[in-house]
């Protein structure tokens, strides 16, 4: 829709259509402002986007060559021993082994899928069942626990338990075990929280105002297209909370204000945050 005299690019769907599929009046307002939301904020920092990508690529890539080093360290530490591990600290052969297990399992999880899972991804059924769900988290899980704490649980540990020291039996395995943990953990944390966590930071410091882009409304612009109105029953009805932040309408709370041009209710100091970044509703 249009709002304060601007046009808006049409949604995918409109609350017309949301609510046919069930959505309730809240419901079909809150998924409509966040898909717009998303949109504005993809379409404004189309560089932070494009340099993730180039770091996440950075990232996968440094993975993959920390894992061929540790494939090589295992298999020179293997030759050197003749077959016959030699003792250490910890078990250190154990762990690398089933690293190395886990990359072979996540190359072919298709495989595994299609042969186990009894499920493939096709146009018409991409959405993977509930178990296939299941074994992806309960794998994700596994390999945290695994690479992540019992690594830095016997890399911590070696040398302390009585026996001769992982470090001094096989120095360039030790090594490569190291690195691979350490750099495992800051990828993961920086995965996890960018995954999770930059979106939502982004929205919140967009409803906060505290983002501001080249297509900000001019401040002038609330003041002449909207008008702060009293919402009756049937308005409440039909649309009970604002869009925006998604809090009620409700008595002494912050003004209501009314867009001229498409007749949308907001709270006004959202509204204001809102136009900070965006002409439009």
């Amino acid at each position: 829709s249009a709002a304060l005299g601007v046009p808006a690019e049409q949604p995918p769907a409109s609350r017309a259509e949301l609510m046919q599929r069930g959505m309730t009046p809240r419901q079909a307002d809150h998924t409509l402002a966040r898909g717009t939301e998303a949109h504005v904020l993809a379409s404004r920092y189309t560089k932070a986007v494009v340099c993730f990508g180039i770091l996440m690529v950075f990232i996968s890539l440094t993975m993959f060559g920390l894992w061929i080093w540790l494939v090589v360290a295992f298999a020179e530490a293997e030759e050197e021993a003749g077959g016959h591990h030699k003792d250490c600290d910890v078990p250190l052969w154990v762990w690398t082994a089933v690293v190395i297990g886990l990359w072979a399992f996540k190359t072919a999880k298709w495989m595994f899928d299609r042969l186990v899972c009894c499920w493939h991804a096709t146009e018409t059924n991409s959405r993977p069942p509930w178990r296939v769900v299941a074994k992806d988290v309960l794998v994700m899980l596994f390999e945290f626990v695994w690479v992540v704490v019992m690594g830095w649980v016997w890399i911590s540990e070696d040398g302390s338990g009585g026996g001769p020291a992982c470090e001094a039996v096989t120095p360039n395995l030790y090594r490569a075990a190291k690195v691979y943990i350490a750099f495992n953990t800051a990828a993961l944390v920086f995965t996890w929280v960018s995954s999770f966590g930059l979106l939502a930071v982004l929205r919140c410091l967009m409803r906060g105002g505290l983002l501001r882009s080249r297509d900000a409304a001019p401040p002038e612009a609330i003041e002449k297209n909207t008008e702060v109105v009293e919402l009756t029953e049937a308005q409440l009805a039909e649309t009970p909370a604002c869009a925006i932040c998604s809090a009620d309408f409700g008595a002494g709370g912050a003004p209501v204000a009314k867009a001229a041009a498409c007749g949308h209710v907001f709270h006004k100091p959202c509204l204001q945050k809102w136009m900070a970044m965006a002409r439009s509703c």
